[in-house]
C-alpha cells in the first residue's frame, strides 16, 4: 500500500471535513514546514510514526495505521466495526446476508473516497492546464500580432515600391 497515496486521501478527507483548508494549513497545524510535508506527500521522504500521530491528532476518527500503510481503513470507526463483526455468529444466515451488505457498502464508500481523491487531483491538473493554456494563448497572440506587423510592413514596402516604380516610369 503506497503511503503517499494514503496521506493524499487523508489530506482530502481533512479538507472535506473542514478540519484544514489546504496542505499549507495542515503543515501549520502540525508544526512542520510546508516543504517537509510536501516531500512526505510526494513520497520523497518517509513519514514517521510521530509525524502520523500529529496528523491523526487533528481528528479522533482518523486511523494512524492507515497513514502508516498498515490498514486499508482510513477511519477508526471502520476498523472498530470490523473487530465487532468478528465477534458475531457468522453462521446465522441473516447475519451472513447483513455482513455481505455491509461489506458491499464499505467497499462502495472506500471507492467513493478514492474517486474523490482522483477528482481532486484531476482538478489540480485541470487548473495547471488552464494556466499553461492561458500562457500558450498569450504567446500565440503575440506571435500573431508580430506576424500581422510583419505583413503590414511588407505591404507598406510593396506599396512604396509600387509608387516608386510608377514614379520612375512616368
Amino acid at each position: 500500500m503506497a503511503i503517499n497515496i494514503n496521506i493524499k486521501k487523508v489530506l482530502l478527507w481533512l479538507i472535506e471535513n473542514q478540519i484544514i483548508k489546504n496542505q499549507k494549513d495542515l503543515a501549520q497545524k502540525i508544526g512542520c514546514s510546508p516543504t517537509s510535508l510536501s516531500q512526505i506527500v510526494s513520497g520523497k521522504n518517509i513519514m514517521t510514526r510521530n509525524f502520523a500521530e500529529k496528523i491523526v491528532s487533528l481528528s479522533k476518527e482518523l486511523n494512524i495505521d492507515y497513514l502508516l500503510g498498515k490498514s486499508e481503513h482510513l477511519l477508526k470507526i471502520k476498523q472498530e466495526n470490523n473487530e465487532e463483526i468478528d465477534k458475531i455468529d457468522k453462521e446465522d444466515p441473516t447475519i451472513q446476508s447483513l455482513l455481505k451488505s455491509i461489506s458491499c457498502l464499505s467497499t462502495a464508500i472506500q471507492k467513493n473516497i478514492e474517486n474523490d481523491a482522483i477528482r481532486a487531483e484531476a482538478e489540480v491538473f485541470r487548473a495547471e492546464a488552464e494556466v499553461i493554456n492561458s500562457q500558450n494563448i498569450k504567446d500565440l497572440t503575440k506571435l500573431l500580432d508580430s506576424e500581422k506587423e510583419i505583413q503590414n510592413k511588407y505591404r507598406l514596402k510593396h506599396i512604396e515600391s509600387d509608387h516608386y516604380n510608377k514614379a520612375v516610369h512616368i
